[in-house]
């Protein structure tokens, strides 16, 4: 296989791996406050989830390094598809917590599976080929398939008069994923490896002994903490401002679809330079997330808010890129998925922490939850920098 015919592949598979999250994506808060759960009861589930991924994203991450990429992302699809069916259907608090549940395994297999494939598979075809440019293409490809996921089930209730449509959706798309990951993504994708335990060890020394895989790590607990509170904000905003669940799960879809392309555009034309794949060219990123969070707080037009939502997704796509190039720059083929399992790691305790602001969200004024996940992600991108003042040996 050459590496424009993996290239090709990987863009494909890149493409539909994240296609059945964003068919669903835009309504999933809604469906739940149309079926009666608070914005709490919402946040407590999202919590749920996010424990899940936190319990399960290192064992996998290390199962996929030792037995196989291939193998770990063909249950990621498959265990994905039965979530969709199960979120279509739910209506008490349980089956929609056991949904999530479901959506947590198929994610926390799936995490950084695909591209460290793609990296260690180039790497075998073509030594001397870089990684960066396709690994930057799939990226864009995937958030492409974000946008067009977000725009379908954006429009889908308004066409189908249910909010569970673009759930059913998403449950096919899963299922042709999992047909894609068995005929497409051809041999094990396995690094020689000693063991699951083994494996995990290794990993998580070389992440918290390796500085600049350290600053990384401190990056998407950042974005965990940001990405939790707007998603589960957003729509609620999309819906005061509309008065109707259905329109506003519309509009709130093109304008994740938007976001998704400006995330993509962002992708695209990130500085993929010395200076900036580095933790100082990061934080300089995400502190122009936190300002735009900032921001937040203090815009009362829904057209403001759009604006300052295109923003955040362009700078944290930015942000992930570049954090991605250190991040597979520095991993080894043996470890190279659990590494990227650490690293989703972070951004989901990130995420719990996201959940428990959104508890009291109810209870006051929103204003604070911007704020502090504002303070949060600033606070984080200054102890970034000043780690990164250390002596360039070490940078080194």
């Amino acid at each position: 296989m050459t590496a424009a015919d993996l290239r090709r592949r990987f863009l494909a598979l890149a493409v539909l791996q994240w296609l059945p999250g964003a068919t669903f994506f835009p309504v999933l808060v809604l469906l739940m406050r149309e079926r009666g759960h608070s914005v709490g009861q919402i946040g407590v589930m999202f919590a749920v989830f996010a424990a899940v991924v936190l319990l399960l994203e290192l064992p996998s991450g290390s199962a996929a390094d030792v037995y196989g990429r291939r193998r770990v992302l063909l249950l990621s699809a498959a265990v994905t598809c039965a979530a969709c069916l199960l979120l279509a259907v739910a209506e008490t608090m349980v089956p929609f917590t056991a949904g999530l549940v479901l959506v947590a395994i198929g994610r926390a297999a799936g995490s950084g599976v695909l591209e460290s494939w793609y990296v260690d598979t180039l790497g075998e075809a073509d030594p001397g080929a870089a990684f960066e440019p396709g690994l930057a293409r799939g990226r864009a490809a995937g958030a492409l398939s974000l946008a067009g996921g977000a725009l379908i089930g954006g429009f889908f209730p308004a066409v189908s008069g249910s909010l569970a449509g673009p759930v059913w959706l998403a449950a096919g798309f899963a299922a042709v994923l999992t047909v894609a990951v068995a005929t497409v993504m051809t041999g094990s994708g396995r690094a020689p490896a000693s063991g699951v335990g083994a494996t995990l060890r290794s990993a998580l020394r070389a992440s918290v002994r390796d500085t600049l895989l350290l600053r990384v790590l401190l990056c998407a607990f950042g974005g965990g903490v940001a990405a939790t509170v707007l998603e589960a904000l957003w729509p609620l905003r999309a819906a005061a401002s509309t008065g109707d669940p259905r329109t506003s799960a519309m509009a709130y879809g093109v304008v994740l679809c938007a976001a998704f392309a400006a995330g993509a555009g962002g992708t695209v034309a990130a500085p993929t330079g010395p200076r900036f794949t580095r933790p100082n060219g990061i934080a300089l990123f995400m502190i122009l997330v936190a300002l735009c969070y900032a921001a937040m707080a203090f815009v009362t037009h829904i057209i403001a808010f759009v604006v300052l939502f295109l923003a955040i997704q362009w700078l944290s796509a930015v942000a992930d890129l570049l954090s991605a190039l250190v991040l597979h720059r520095r991993a080894t083929p043996e470890q190279r998925v659990t590494v990227a399992s650490v690293d989703s790691l972070a951004a989901q305790i990130g995420g719990i922490c996201g959940s428990s602001l959104l508890l009291g969200a109810g209870s006051y004024d929103q204003f604070a939850v911007w704020v502090t996940t504002s303070a949060a992600v600033l606070l984080i991108a200054l102890a970034i920098l000043t780690r990164d003042r250390a002596p360039a040996a070490e940078r080194n």
